[in-house]
């Protein structure tokens, strides 16, 4: 996900921050007083996100009340959603849901699915063909070392994911390249209950990154064993296998379960993203996420609608603030397993260096004191 290190603070900025901090709080309250627990929980994390800004740019900014009342809302959200609350939504399973439309699509004549190959590595133990078992069985089994290389196709949804699951352990890892074939995407897996083997870990990713056959790939790192507790938060992996060096689009990163099957929706819908066209993906992609990406796609098309207005008025300071929650909401949308997102939030922050840079040759004071955009992948 693309993060911009946004700026250091003057007062009146600090009010446009809290301003679309209580504007995306508000959304999140409608729409769980709607029962919209998907939209209201989405809406609430940008809120956070806005919050955690404020808080570390100027040491402030939104009260310690409204923190606890923001923690409490996404608390709401999410024990609505696991218990099934969601509206009239039928209690299955994503992978039933998406077997099921398998069979329905199956039934047209014709019906073809699009296939995207997948590059599944990491170290022995991690989960790799546990993953692939479970998204074909809907089961959790430990499974034995993988030896040399196992190819799996599943058809789920309109798609068909065909896996070259490959051994971790050391003997085999010089020899994943031998089974390079071009595939559509590279997925790395990593066990984040053994720190011991975060340093191994990384020597393994990198080893097949840094080739030049696989540049420009799309890249999927699965975060798993969540539930055991030894398990380490994302930041800590993420910097312990060096991720932030990583520079390529798009570039997704989720924590897993499989035993506990938990968050394995959002990697399947950043795999179908690379592989399916919009409406396609409406197809693969449960319901309440195609609704949360259409009503946030909704807003997003009409602040940089705004953002567009003032800068052509020659309001350039005032356009920034509808391009970072534009921007914002994006990183929402991608952190929802919808790859396109991230793409939506770089074009935002390319607007905002663009206004900035016209500023700065039109010798505009601005009342932040800095301003810069830096395009870390996170």
């Amino acid at each position: 996900m693309h993060i911009d290190k946004w700026f250091s603070m003057t007062d009146e900025r600090h009010k446009q921050m809290k301003s679309s901090f209580d504007d995306f709080l508000q959304q999140g309250t409608r729409a769980l007083k709607a029962k919209k627990h998907f939209t209201a929980l989405s809406s609430f994390n940008i809120a956070k996100s806005i919050a955690t800004s404020l808080v570390a740019e100027k040491g402030e900014g939104v009260s310690a009340k409204d923190l606890k009342k923001l923690d409490k809302l996404i608390d709401d959200a999410k024990k609505s959603i696991a218990e099934g609350k969601t509206g009239d939504m039928i209690k299955r399973s994503f992978l039933s849901r998406l077997r099921n439309r398998d069979t329905a699509k199956a039934a047209r004549p014709g019906a073809v699915s699009k296939t995207l190959s997948i590059f599944l590595f990491g170290l022995d133990r991690a989960g790799k063909t546990t993953f692939v078992e479970f998204l074909n069985k809907e089961k959790f089994c430990d499974q034995t070392p993988t030896l040399g290389l196992n190819v799996s196709q599943i058809v789920l949804g309109n798609l068909k994911f065909e896996f070259n699951d490959l051994g971790g352990q050391q003997m085999f890892r010089g020899s994943w390249m031998e089974y390079w074939k071009n595939q559509s995407v590279l997925v790395f897996m990593v066990d984040v209950a053994d720190a011991a083997r975060f340093s191994e870990a990384k020597d393994a990713l990198w080893s097949i990154i840094k080739r030049p056959e696989t540049a420009g790939k799309p890249l999927l790192i699965l975060l798993n064993k969540i539930d055991l507790p030894d398990a380490k938060d994302a930041v800590t992996v993420k910097k312990a296998i060096d991720f932030y060096r990583i520079d390529r689009e798009p570039t997704g990163v989720f924590e897993i379960s499989i035993k506990q099957n938990k968050n394995l929706d959002k990697p399947l819908n950043f795999l179908a993203s690379i592989a399916l066209e919009d409406d396609e993906l409406q197809e693969f992609v449960s319901e309440e996420t195609a609704r949360i990406s259409m009503e946030l796609g909704q807003v997003y098309t009409s602040l940089l609608a705004e953002a567009k207005e003032l800068e052509s008025h020659g309001k350039y300071e005032q356009a920034l603030n509808p391009l970072y929650k534009a921007k914002l909401i994006q990183d929402e949308i991608a952190a929802n397993g919808i790859s396109g997102g991230q793409k939506k939030a770089l074009h935002c922050l390319d607007l905002m260096s663009k206004i900035l840079s016209t500023m700065n040759k039109k010798g505009i004071t601005t009342s932040t004191k800095e301003w810069w955009v830096s395009r870390n992948t996170g």
